[in-house]
């Protein structure tokens, strides 16, 4: 193994969380509060990994699925105030501005689609925007 190459445990690249997995790691976390010890019961898995792919799990349950109310704010908010994310989190607070970024293109690649546009050409920069 060279240097650029990264280390996995037993030389294999890990792969996806399999649910059966998923749901293991939901059991043990609920009741185990060490990563390592947690680790123990699988293989091929580091701690590190358990504890990112636990943090995905709970951020996909606690996010809320987007109404078409949440898009029209969005959208209306994204044209008071540009592309300012954490200007735009504020109303949003259960988002981050990740997420309203990437729904945000989402919107704007589904309105293309189906031959609709989000106006953007139309939209323009606040005074109070800073100028590069």
């Amino acid at each position: 193994m060279n240097a650029s190459t990264p280390f996995y445990i037993g030389d294999s690249i890990p792969k996806d969380f399999a649910p059966d997995e998923n749901a293991k790691l939901e059991f043990l976390s609920s009741y185990l509060n060490n990563w390592c010890t947690i680790a123990d019961h699988f293989q091929g898995r580091t701690p590190r990994q358990l504890k990112e792919q636990h943090d995905l799990l709970t951020l996909k349950k606690s996010i809320p699925k987007w109404t078409k109310e949440d898009e029209a704010l969005l959208e209306k908010k994204f044209y008071e105030l540009g592309p300012r994310w954490s200007k735009l989190a504020f109303f949003f607070p259960e988002r981050s501005e990740n997420n309203l970024r990437a729904h945000w293109e989402k919107m704007k690649n589904r309105k293309n689609d189906s031959t609709e546009e989000l106006s953007v050409a139309t939209f323009t920069i606040p005074e109070e925007f800073p100028k590069f």
